[in-house]
């Protein structure tokens, strides 16, 4: 069923309910998982001048990517699932769709967390760009309760403010996707 699956990392909170789900994936199908995580320059660009960043800074960046797959790859070693890591460099979401397509991507699993509020309004998500934009199915796993009431809050303040609303009555395909609940365990599979 699934030979690859693509586990993309911001390295910020430890995704242990993405990470289970994605284990309990990987070993049913007998997949190889690859942990990617995208160094974006253009936001870490923000904090330096029109000079762009310093070559040091780029390769510091890219190290401690590298600190954040292995963190994450660990874990998928210790349950011997198979596992290859990549730090690549850009613009979050299209890298990993990039990547998607140029390494023969079957499913991607992603945790549902990190813009919040406006910037989240604005912005949209990395999981949301890459649910619409990825030419594979596309698991989203809910993170921690913590983080949903922080993200429940968010949603209500947009839909109050005339945000995004019901697609589904606009005639839009809703994206496929399947969200496990964090609070909730994985159902046994046989």
């Amino acid at each position: 069923m699934y030979e690859t699956i693509l586990f993309p990392t911001d390295g910020v909170g430890d995704a242990t309910a993405a990470v289970e789900e994605t284990i309990e994936l990987a070993r049913t199908c007998g997949a190889t998982v690859h942990v990617v995580h995208v160094v974006d320059l253009d936001e870490l660009g923000g904090y330096f001048s029109a000079g762009g960043l310093p070559a040091e800074f780029v390769e510091q960046a890219l190290e401690e990517g590298e600190h954040r797959v292995d963190r994450v790859a660990d874990r998928f070693r210790e349950a011997d699932v198979p596992v290859e890591t990549v730090v690549l460099k850009g613009s979050p979401e299209r890298e990993i769709v990039d990547y998607v397509e140029e390494s023969g991507v079957d499913l991607v699993v992603m945790e549902t967390r990190g813009r919040r509020g406006i910037r989240r309004f604005l912005l949209g998500s990395v999981t949301e760009d890459v649910v619409r934009l990825a030419d594979c199915p596309v698991l989203t796993v809910k993170g921690p309760r913590e983080d949903l009431e922080a993200v429940a809050d968010s949603a209500v303040e947009t839909e109050s403010e005339g945000g995004y609303g019901d697609r589904a009555d606009e005639g839009e395909p809703e994206p496929t996707a399947r969200t496990a609940d964090a609070s909730e365990p994985s159902p046994k599979r046989d």
